[in-house]
């Protein structure tokens, strides 16, 4: 949906109602509004995210999603079930009325009760009653987005899912209106509860799957359409051939002649045909040049498809064929329908009756004269429509149930043709959200999201409500002030609220740098100063401050632009994917908690700069990336250790492996926090960024495969499997030094009470390394109880061997630890004995001494906290803790056979 950006052209500047979404997308379909007149800002918002995630070079690296998921798939079975934060931690926040956009709906053949939905942000999700509640039945597939499903009509526990969003004419790394990839055809035999990549599907042939046609009597026959062109499986997805080039947008077979077939797609010649089941096509005539077709069965009327054409104008016009396919003609008698480009389309045709038609753009129309005339329906439905599924017991009479897959979610109608509908987003939670903010002693929360608007929550998960509409962006709340909020829209529409967020006026008159693309990134940010609320900045080609945010804001520009090229364009590399997002704009800045002067500024290009004077009218600015060190790429976030100035991490976009950095002398050295081995941080893009206040060097990543966290600086990292899932993290915010929240895009918003946890284990097994077992086992090791595991005296060498050294061994809850505490409770049976204590550290693959002391006659309990970054005594793969406790002579030891006897063995572990 796009925006008027001079709103109070039309409506007043303040805005306290929660539905005006559609007012303002009929006013933009009139084009009264020059400056965004052909922008879309679906489109708009994927290029950015689509430009912020390219390498320095202007691509994406082959295979990089796949690979990222690798990596996080490696690194949850490393620390195993238990998670960095418990599951018990999270909590969804919604909304779960608002929905997101979905481009696929499956509604089971035979219980029509079962339906599934793809979204592009939030993964499958799986209704058992209507729609009347939902639930996301995969977590790894929100990070990969939804473009088609289809179910096998002969085993309807058998469904496909195509990733990608190939709707934008082109594929990421090409030009500005980019896809965001894929990672091929995913397949489901247990009714959608699980799913499994086909691997002949990984690669870029795969990258984005539009459309899947299974055949209905044959269901081993599959055709896909991608943007690389038509490929066709007679194996069920184990292997394909491809049978056509090109960007395919659409592949359907007439039900009443499973061998023919017809494809819609971009540009000429529109529309293909086929006769033999996809395995070969011909190029159809009369319809050519089209930005994307769109295509439609009648079933009613042998031979008779349809074809929603999308022009260079952007409307949709409808065509005909009577003859498979092969010959067009235009039916519409006006100019159409508006659509924006290829983003919107969808197309329709009554089974019962071929002259009744659906057909979804901006809005949704219908026409009962085959396509000539198109009157617009439900009219308060959300715009932007990308699917139609009929009830598989439509009969046009007593069914005429109809579903429709928007940019809000779900809706359906039980009378297509009549004017009452009904919302299904009922916990459907796949709002695609950039930003948040709360007031914690409210709990009102703000949140900007992808064509949803800015949404306010009171407390209801089903309640949340629209405040600004359009696309928001992100948010701030005063922490002095329950009652003022922040929110907008694109191209730095800065809005406040001075009552909760109840309504919002524009603040940001006096940014020149808004409205203007050239000028502003899409999703522009802002923030508001830590230790004044009252200051604010903004992010445009120049950084813009405010110091009266709450009153009358007076903005002036503090930073002055940098170059526009050749140089600083990622390191010297021409790209000319940047636009409408060029590389010299501002992509993110910090203000340093307790010190208002410190201020960092990241680039879209990576450059960055600090200032130690920024409540100057014109601060001194310098370049802190000029060491060849950091990346060249965009910068996600700028975090400021709130316990220290000089500690500064500096997180980065793109599918690298070098997405976090770290300086601990405020920028003039820097280290990779990004870990090692099996415990390092997935290379994915890093958008969001907090450190603990209460805790240094713990470290939290928003990427876009889900939340990390560190406990020791970015030694090593973890993963959290519930919550937020796999899924994109735009955000992460503080609601107090204990509560996180993370804004998703695609899975709503979620909060975390991170204060840790400790967990207890006891040995699973230990060896005799040196001495003989006289007595006892495993059961006489977990409590202090006096019951005892007794060992007598070995034989050694030399007088430096142990003559009692035995190891135990557990498994701790995962692989990365805030903190391990180790507590033996043993004695001796003589006097002159040396008790040592040794830990297992897994990246040296050696034994370290953590403590030394003279061993006791009578029970003696030891507790050592293992030193430096704990991690290291946990084993990466099996989550092993190993420990040694060790006794030998400190001289002349009068009783030859001595003893020793362990009462309790125990491990700590705290996350």
């Amino acid at each position: 949906m796009r925006l008027l950006p001079l709103l109070a052209l039309v409506f007043s500047t303040t805005f306290a109602f929660g539905d005006w979404h559609h007012a303002v997308a009929h006013t933009l379909a009139t084009d009264r509004q020059p400056t965004l007149s052909k922008e879309r800002s679906a489109v708009l918002a994927v290029a950015q995210r689509s430009i912020a995630r390219l390498s320095e070079g202007g691509t994406v690296p082959e295979n990089a999603l796949a690979r990222a998921l690798e990596q996080k798939q490696a690194l949850m079975e490393a620390q195993g079930n238990t998670i960095a934060l418990s599951p018990a931690t999270w909590a969804y926040f919604g909304p779960g009325n608002i929905g997101g956009r979905i481009r696929a709906i499956i509604v089971h053949p035979t219980n029509t009760n079962v339906m599934w939905l793809g979204s592009v942000g939030g993964g499958i999700w799986k209704t058992t009653n209507s729609g009347g509640t939902w639930r996301a039945i995969d977590d790894f597939l929100p990070a990969l987005g939804i473009g088609c499903m289809a179910i096998d009509p002969l085993n309807p526990d058998v469904l496909y899912a195509g990733t990608g969003e190939g709707f934008f004419e082109t594929e990421d790394g090409s030009s500005n209106t980019a896809a965001l990839r894929g990672a091929g055809i995913y397949k489901s035999v247990d009714a959608g509860e699980t799913w499994q990549q086909l691997t002949s599907t990984i690669g870029p042939d795969f990258y984005n799957v539009t459309r899947l046609a299974v055949d209905p009597a044959q269901t081993s026959v599959i055709v896909a359409a991608t943007t690389s062109g038509i490929y066709r499986s007679t194996d069920a997805g184990s292997t394909w051939s491809k049978r056509l080039d090109g960007h395919v947008y659409d592949v359907k077979a007439n039900p009443n002649n499973r061998d023919e077939m017809v494809a819609g797609v971009h540009d000429s010649p529109g529309v293909f045909w086929s006769n033999d089941g996809g395995a070969t096509w011909t190029a159809a005539t009369g319809i050519s040049g089209f930005h994307r077709c769109e295509v439609a069965w009648s079933k009613s009327s042998p031979g008779t498809v349809y074809a929603g054409a999308s022009t260079t104008g952007e409307r949709i016009l409808v065509y005909r064929s009577t003859n498979s396919g092969r010959t067009w003609t235009r039916q519409t008698s006006g100019n159409g329908i508006s659509t924006y480009e290829a983003y919107n389309s969808v197309i329709w045709v009554d089974p019962t009756n071929a002259n009744n038609l659906v057909v979804g753009g901006v809005y949704v129309y219908r026409s009962t004269n085959a396509g000539v005339t198109l009157t617009q329906a439900f009219n308060n439905m959300h715009p932007d429509f990308h699917v139609l599924t009929q009830d598989p017991n439509f009969d046009g009479v007593n069914n005429r149930r109809l579903y429709f897959g928007h940019d809000g979610g779900i809706s359906v109608a039980t009378n297509y043709a009549g004017t009452a509908y009904t919302d299904l987003n009922n916990n459907l939670g796949i709002t695609q959200f950039y930003g948040v903010a709360v007031n914690d002693a409210s709990g009102v929360i703000v949140a900007g999201a992808q064509d949803n608007g800015t949404q306010r929550y009171t407390g209801n998960i089903n309640g949340w409500s629209d405040r600004i509409g359009g696309d928001g962006i992100f948010c701030a709340s005063d922490p002095t002030d329950p009652n003022t909020f922040y929110g907008g829209y694109y191209y730095n529409r800065i809005f406040r609220s001075s009552n909760a967020g109840s309504s919002f006026s524009d603040i940001s008159s006096g940014i020149t740098d808004r409205d203007a693309a050239t000028n502003s990134n899409f999703i522009a940010y802002f923030t508001l100063d830590p230790n004044n609320p009252n200051r604010m900045l903004a992010c445009g080609r120049s950084l813009w401050r405010s110091n009266s945010v709450k009153g009358t804001p007076n903005w002036a520009a503090i930073k002055a632009p940098i170059a526009a090229g050749p140089e600083p364009v990622f390191r010297d590399r021409a790209n000319a994917h940047m636009n409408p997002n060029p590389p010299y704009l501002i992509s993110t800045c910090t203000i340093a908690k307790g010190n208002s002067d410190v201020v960092w500024v990241g680039h879209n290009n990576g450059q960055l700069y600090k200032t130690t004077n920024g409540t100057q009218t014109s601060p001194t600015w310098t370049r802190m990336d000029t060491n060849g060190t950091l990346p060249g790429r965009w910068v996600g976030r700028i975090v400021i250790d709130p316990n220290d100035v000089n500690r500064v991490y500096v997180a980065y976009m793109g599918w690298e492996a070098d997405n976090v950095w770290k300086t601990l002398d405020g920028g003039q050295t820097w280290t990779p926090a990004v870990g090692t081995g099996a415990r390092r941080l997935p290379s994915a893009p890093v958008s969001a960024f907090a450190v603990d206040p209460l805790r240094a060097g713990r470290l939290f990543a928003g990427t876009d495969i889900g939340v990390f966290t560190s406990w020791d600086d970015g030694q090593t990292w973890s993963v959290s499997t519930q919550g937020p899932g796999t899924v994109a993290i735009d955000e992460l915010v503080w609601r107090n030094s204990t509560t996180l929240m993370a804004a998703t895009h695609g899975r709503g918003i979620w909060q975390a009470v991170v204060t840790p946890s400790v967990t207890q284990a006891t040995p699973a097994s230990f060896n005799l390394v040196r001495g003989f077992l006289l007595g006892g086992g495993l059961a006489e090791l977990g409590a202090s109880d006096d019951t005892y595991l007794t060992v007598r005296r070995g034989i050694v060498v030399n007088q430096n061997e142990s003559p009692i050294n035995v190891e135990f061994a557990a498994t701790a809850p995962q692989t990365v630890a805030q903190s391990i505490e180790v507590t033996v409770e043993a004695a001796v049976s003589t006097n002159g004995l040396r008790q040592t204590i040794q830990a297992f550290d897994f990246d040296a693959s050696a034994w370290v001494d953590v403590d030394s002391r003279n061993a006791s006659t009578t029970d003696l309990v030891t507790t050592v906290q293992l030193p430096g970054s704990v991690s290291r005594f946990i084993g990466p793969n099996d989550r092993a803790v190993r420990l040694r406790v060790a006794f030998k002579q400190n001289g002349p030891v009068a009783q030859a056979n001595w003893q020793a006897r362990f009462d309790l063995v125990r491990w700590a572990v705290s996350e």
